[in-house]
């Protein structure tokens, strides 16, 4: 029964997941470089603790590595990637990098001893009737001062190794798709221009 309910949200999810990072991959009609660095700062961007100023730090990102270096990648595609961090995920993606934060600086102070702990001071410092200065206040106050250097700090290894995952995939995806585009429209010609022989 469990299964019954639960396959329609993961088809949702699949569906999501097709239209807005697999479908504009196969669409774009730029080398498949320049998509797959797209999926690169998209992950990069997506798995730090930015929730809220991603699609501001990809602008500034894309705007950057085109004036400056002359490095230029799929900026809509970066926007999409950033998807990794969305309202089901973000806490337990922060909660992560603030646990894996606190191990790489070595941090043994007490406090925040599991997840609910994390969850419950997050609902407790965010909630749903604050006014919108008082949650810029607050985010500065707990995600910037208190819990910044942490959470920081640990999502460095998983940007990392998914933007570089994420490159890798995303190019060989495209590379592996438009070569199978080209052997079917190839076997489709043939097969007309056998036709045309044929009736010829």
């Amino acid at each position: 029964m469990a299964k019954l309910r639960a396959r329609p949200f993961f088809e949702q999810l699949k569906t999501i997941a097709r239209h807005q990072l697999i479908i504009p991959l196969k669409r774009s009609p730029h080398p498949p470089e320049h998509s797959a660095r797209g999926v690169l700062i998209g992950l990069i961007w997506g798995l730090t603790p930015t929730v809220g100023i991603q699609i501001i730090g990809v602008s500034f990102t894309w705007f950057i590595a085109r004036r400056a270096f002359n490095w230029d990648f799929n900026y809509l595609g970066a926007l999409a990637w950033t998807i990794v961090t969305n309202p089901l995920t973000f806490l337990p993606l922060y909660y992560v990098f603030f646990v894996t934060g606190r191990m790489i600086l070595g941090d043994t102070s007490a406090g925040l001893t599991g997840y609910q702990a994390f969850v419950g001071v997050w609902n407790q410092t965010f909630e749903p009737d604050t006014g919108w200065f008082e949650v810029v206040g607050t985010y500065f106050s707990v995600i910037v001062h208190d819990w910044g250097l942490r959470l920081l700090v640990g999502s460095i290894p998983y940007a990392a190794v998914a933007s570089i995952v994420g490159y890798w995939w995303g190019l060989r995806f495209i590379i592996r798709y438009r070569r199978a585009r080209l052997a079917l429209r190839l076997k489709r010609h043939g097969k007309r221009t056998q036709a045309n022989e044929a009736n010829g």
